[in-house]
């Protein structure tokens, strides 16, 4: 929780003088961590003193808590209290929300019973539609609305954040099992921005049982832009490919953009760029991570001479990087078998064409992706990945 509710103030403030700038309106929150102070104190006394911000006007709402464990609902539901009772004068009342996991059905009453107060509710619901054969089980984003409503919530919600797909829930791109480990890469980016647009069209359907709208996470800046997954990610950035990368948020062409902007953008009415990005085509064998090869999910030998292909269509010339990514910090050969673990691998340029020719690695049972990201040169990307392991 903000330590300092005048740093807090100043920080909101600043984002509320940039919505008024930009005609936009936002919802601010913060968490709620009574280890940290008393938040029957610290949370109203943000809200009286940003209620004389001269953009006040700008703010839709508050959030109070993100995915705060449901032992401590009733407290929180005292703070949401005392923030409401400085909300005094009638232009200064704004509606008060958290934002909890995926609700489930059954966790309706509960909300209703320990958090009595609320105005609405926020849901990160992260599991979102890769087709209409995809329905997901309870709790995923296409039957969130169901669970709901057959839990008996009756008030305003709202996707506080949701993105196309779990890399463990896409029916759409197999489980392989690699030296003993489950993976399952992300679909290429193409496929990726129709993601957001079908789980955005998926959010419009809730409005029926009392949803309100979503917001699509990791919009900017791409702190994880440089990860190995890419399945949550809005932009790629230009520098040196390293996992966990968070460069500063400067813009020109320092980062660029995934089709999933266009997306999103387009399916809230607006636009980002005229300058459509990349479209990365299926392979024959019509696997969505988008690269053909032979070796795509399976084991090759150690030093085995390997090729891979993606084809992508554009109206301006593109280029390509090819990156292996895997073994430890500096080391592409290091041990490593697990391709989850984000923070503990290198990465190797291998290529510059839309066909690449690499030498396997010499580490048997290691674990490795290789990735493309594909540029227009006017602000645009791609990116497709496959995983192999060496045996």
């Amino acid at each position: 929780m903000f330590a300092d509710v005048n740093k807090q103030a100043a920080l909101l403030s600043a984002q509320l003088a940039l919505a008024k700038e930009k005609n936009l309106y936002i919802l601010a929150g913060a968490s709620w961590q009574p280890e940290a102070g008393d938040m029957d104190t610290v949370w109203p006394a943000l809200v009286k003193k940003v209620q004389g911000d001269p953009n006040f006007d700008r703010l839709l709402g508050w959030c109070v808590g993100l995915e705060v464990p449901n032992s401590q609902w009733r407290q929180m539901n005292s703070t949401i209290h005392k923030v409401q009772e400085v909300m005094v004068a009638s232009a200064m009342v704004r509606p008060v929300m958290t934002s909890l996991p995926a609700v489930s059905s059954g966790a309706v009453g509960q909300i209703r019973n320990d958090l009595p107060d609320l105005d609405w509710l926020g849901i990160n619901n992260f599991f979102g539609r890769f087709s209409d054969a995809f329905p997901g089980p309870g709790g995923f984003l296409p039957n969130q609305a169901r669970d709901l409503t057959s839990g008996g919530w009756t008030l305003p919600w709202v996707l506080t954040e949701y993105y196309s797909y779990d890399l463990g829930t896409n029916l759409g791109i197999p489980l392989q099992s690699l030296n003993g480990h489950s993976i399952q890469s992300e679909l290429n980016s193409t496929l990726n921005a129709k993601n957001y647009t079908d789980s955005y069209a998926l959010i419009k359907g809730f409005e029926s049982t009392g949803c309100v709208g979503g917001m699509a996470l990791n919009w900017g800046p791409p702190h994880n832009s440089q990860m190995p997954a890419f399945f949550k990610n809005m932009y790629v950035y230009r520098g040196e490919f390293k996992p966990f990368v968070n460069p500063p948020w400067t813009g020109g062409s320092v980062f660029d953009r995934l089709a999933c902007v266009d997306a999103v953008a387009s399916a809230y009415g607006g636009s980002v760029s005229a300058n459509a990005c990349p479209q990365i085509q299926l392979p024959a064998d019509q696997d969505p991570q988008g690269i053909s090869c032979s070796f795509k999910g399976t084991a090759v030998l150690p030093g085995a001479s390997l090729s891979a292909e993606v084809t992508a269509s554009d109206s301006d010339p593109l280029s390509y990087d090819w990156y292996l990514i895997g073994g430890t910090p500096g080391n592409i050969n290091g041990p490593q078998t697990d391709l989850t673990n984000y923070g503990a691998v290198t990465s190797l340029h291998v290529g510059t064409t839309a066909r690449v020719t690499f030498t396997a690695p010499p580490t048997r049972g290691n674990v490795y992706q290789l990735r493309v990201i594909v540029r227009d040169n006017a602000g645009g990307a791609a990116t497709a990945v496959v995983p192999f392991a060496i045996t």
